[in-house]
């Protein structure tokens, strides 16, 4: 999971609200400032990954009047030049609590029955002819070839430059997120259900070109800015029983991954 910069003292407090779209140049002082009209603020937090601003963070107040009185006056209102969303923030150890109990139960092995009894040739009777005929039409197994020895490298010819290997470079996204630690029979629809309480446009998990088995990661694209935020916001999300993590997938980070299957 992303290295996010949190206060314990706001996203931890009982009382608080989440604070969306916020501009990268937004401070927490100037965040602080800006609530302060609909009552005391605790705690002011702008969620971080090294030094940068991810564009959302938690206000903390006294009271729950206080934080429905900062939805009901700042909503949608202009901060930094930008249109800000502020939304009631559930509690964390509410949400994790949710999602353990979305989390489906691993599936037990399917019962095969016995194994059949392999007959050795000692065991079989004298008289039993059938038996020594069906071991004669038995299929006899092959040797394996002899490899041929490789011919040696002509020392003349040009070698063949190796294929740069594709950095994921770009800009954040503001809709995509990477999600890792996958359980590896989870498909497209199953990752689209872990964030089924979202506006989820699209969920891919990512394939091995040879076997076609996941990767353990995959890519979530939300329909928003917004909708993104909320995500990350949220957690854990848990999938048969492992916790995911997840972060900000670079502009052209799933591009990347799907060109090596080609």
């Amino acid at each position: 999971m992303a290295d996010t910069k949190t206060e314990p003292s706001a996203l931890d407090h009982p009382n608080k609200v989440f604070a969306g779209n916020l501009s990268f140049k937004t401070t927490e002082d100037e965040l602080k400032s800006f609530f302060g009209v609909a009552g005391t603020v605790v705690q002011a937090s702008i969620i971080t990954r090294g030094p940068r601003s991810l564009g959302y963070g938690f206000v903390a107040y006294n009271s729950a009047d206080e934080c429905q009185a900062a939805v009901d006056r700042l909503h949608k209102k202009d901060l930094g030049g930008r249109e800000i969303n502020v939304e009631i923030a559930k509690p964390k150890s509410e949400i994790a609590a949710s999602r353990k109990d979305q989390a489906p139960s691993r599936p037990g092995r399917r019962f095969r029955g016995k194994p059949r009894p392999r007959v050795r040739k000692s065991d079989k009777p004298a008289d039993d002819k059938s038996a020594d005929d069906d071991d004669k039409s038995a299929p006899k197994k092959r040797k394996p070839r002899k490899k041929k020895p490789a011919k040696p490298a002509d020392p003349d010819a040009p070698k063949r430059a190796p294929r740069p290997k594709r950095v994921p470079t770009g800009e954040p996204s503001k809709t995509t997120i990477f999600v890792a630690n996958l359980p590896f029979s989870l498909d497209d629809e199953g990752l689209k259900a872990v964030f089924k309480d979202f506006k989820v446009k699209t969920a891919k998990v990512i394939l091995r070109r040879a076997s076609g088995r996941s990767k353990g990661f995959g890519f979530v694209d939300l329909e928003e800015e917004a909708e993104q935020e909320k995500v990350l916001a949220g957690g854990p999300y848990i999938s048969q029983e492992r916790e995911l993590n997840l972060k900000i997938a670079l502009a052209d980070e799933r591009h990347a991954e799907e060109e090596k299957k080609e």
